[in-house]
């Protein structure tokens, strides 16, 4: 699934080097997915490749930089939210930016991977930016969880949905930014504590041997 490739940075060198506008989008959202699992050692990298493309507007590469600074999930998760909020505000101004199509809903796919989906979905909807695609992210946006699940991930869902029934309110797309910087947080809280952390780890580095292998 091209997601959880994303996830664990399986091209990481290869499809952060595409050019222009696609390539720009797909490097501040590995910024945002590895955000979202806790891995700020690689969000840093794909946000210090982001700053580094000329072609884009310095706004952005401003917001990148600073993002490239962070060494907490803290920072991380709400530099994150202000390069979406940045996205944004260059596509607006410019009258020019992406124009999604097939958001009207999310695929019909097991919760795990809905959930995942809705994450983009809010992410699309935050830089381009797109009412219905934020929406329809926050409506997925809460996952399941098993019953025997420790109380700590019980707990941090909890949170995550308090924050999701927040961003449901907010009419501003500065407001609906801040609010998707908290959830990082909190994603990432929950992601470790189910364990989808270690797993993607160990995705990346069998992503990586697959890699150093298809070189030699």
């Amino acid at each position: 699934m091209w997601l959880w490739l994303m996830l664990a940075g399986a091209a990481d060198s290869a499809d952060d080097e595409r050019p222009g506008m696609v390539g720009h989008f797909e490097a501040a959202t590995y910024t945002m997915l590895t955000t979202a699992v806790g891995d700020v050692k690689r969000a840093k990298k794909h946000a210090k490749d982001l700053a580094s493309r000329e072609e884009i507007p310095m706004a952005i590469r401003i917001e990148a930089t600073q993002l490239g600074k962070c060494n907490d999930l803290d920072c991380a998760s709400l530099a994150v939210g202000e390069l979406a909020r940045t996205c944004a505000e260059c596509h607006v101004a410019g009258g020019v930016g992406p124009s999604p199509s097939g958001v009207e809903a999310l695929p019909s796919m097991p919760p795990q991977k809905q959930h995942a989906y809705a994450a983009m979905y809010m992410w699309i909807g935050l830089v381009t930016p797109h009412e219905r695609a934020f929406e329809v992210g926050l409506d997925g946006a809460v996952p399941p969880v098993d019953l025997d699940s420790p109380q700590d991930l019980f707990d941090q869902l909890q949170a995550f949905e308090q924050l999701v029934g927040n961003a449901k309110q907010m009419g501003s797309w500065d407001d609906r930014a801040d609010a998707f910087g908290e959830m990082l947080q909190t994603c990432a809280s929950c992601h470790e504590l189910a364990g989808l952390d270690r797993r993607i780890k160990a995705e990346q580095k069998l992503a990586e041997k697959r890699a150093k292998k298809d070189k030699k």
